[in-house]
C-alpha cells in the first residue's frame, strides 16, 4: 500500500537534471526525470499557470490514463540549430497510476517533437507525436497522439492554440477509437503583468 494509491500528484510539477551543452544559436539539451515535453511545456501545461489547463492537455479517453499534461519518469534529448529545435523522449508508460508515482507498466512510451521560432518575439508554431502503451483489462492499450500547436508572442497579447488527434485501442478484438481535442486561447496584458485577462476556448471529442 502507499500514500499514492489515491493517483494524488506529486509535489513538484517536474523535477529533473538537465545538461546543456553549446551556445544562443546551436545548443544540444538532456534532461533526466520527471518530465514531459519541453514544447507541450511553452503550449499551456506549464508548471504552475495561473489558471486552469485546458480541457484538452488534462483530458484522457476511455480507461487509457494518459494525458499530454502528465509528467512521466524518463529522459528526453533535444537539439537546438538557430530558429529550429527538435526533440526527442523515452518515458515510462503510465501504468496504473495517472500521475506514474508508483509505476506498473514495464512498456516503455517515446514522443518526438519539432518546432519553429518564426519571429525576434520567440513565437513558436511545432509539431507532437506519442506513441505509447496502457494496460488495461484483458489486452493492452497501443495509442498514440499526434498534434500542431503555435504561440504567437506580442508586447500586449499572446494567442496559443493546439490541436491534438489521438488514436487508442479499446477492447480485446483490436478495435480502435479516434479523439480530436484542442484549444484556442488569448491573453491580453490590459495592466502590465499585473492583470492579464484571457479567454480561451476548449475543445474535446
Amino acid at each position: 500500500a502507499s500514500d499514492f494509491n489515491d493517483y494524488g500528484r506529486s509535489k513538484l510539477a517536474e523535477a529533473f537534471i538537465q545538461y546543456t551543452r553549446g551556445g544562443d544559436d546551436m545548443f544540444t539539451t538532456v534532461r533526466f526525470g520527471q518530465i514531459l515535453s519541453q514544447l507541450l511545456y511553452i503550449h499551456g501545461t506549464g508548471g504552475r499557470v495561473p489558471y486552469a489547463r485546458s480541457a484538452a492537455l488534462t483530458s484522457k479517453v476511455g480507461s487509457n490514463p494518459y494525458t499530454p499534461f502528465q509528467r512521466n519518469y524518463g529522459i528526453e534529448v533535444d537539439q537546438k540549430f538557430k530558429s529550429f529545435q527538435l526533440g526527442a523522449g523515452l518515458v515510462n508508460g503510465t501504468g496504473s497510476s495517472n500521475y506514474n508515482v508508483v509505476d506498473t507498466d514495464a512498456a516503455k512510451d517515446v514522443y518526438a517533437t519539432a518546432d519553429y521560432e518564426f519571429d525576434s518575439n520567440g513565437s513558436v508554431a511545432g509539431a507532437y507525436v506519442y506513441f505509447g502503451k496502457a494496460p488495461a483489462t484483458g489486452y493492452t492499450n497501443d495509442f498514440n497522439q499526434i498534434g500542431v500547436m503555435f504561440n504567437l508572442l506580442r508586447e500586449r497579447f499572446a494567442v496559443t492554440g493546439v490541436a491534438l488527434a489521438g488514436n487508442d485501442t479499446k477492447n480485446k478484438k483490436g478495435d480502435k477509437q479516434k479523439s480530436i481535442m484542442g484549444y484556442l486561447q488569448v491573453d491580453c496584458k490590459a495592466m502590465g503583468d499585473k492583470v492579464v485577462p484571457f479567454a480561451r476556448y476548449d475543445f474535446v471529442d
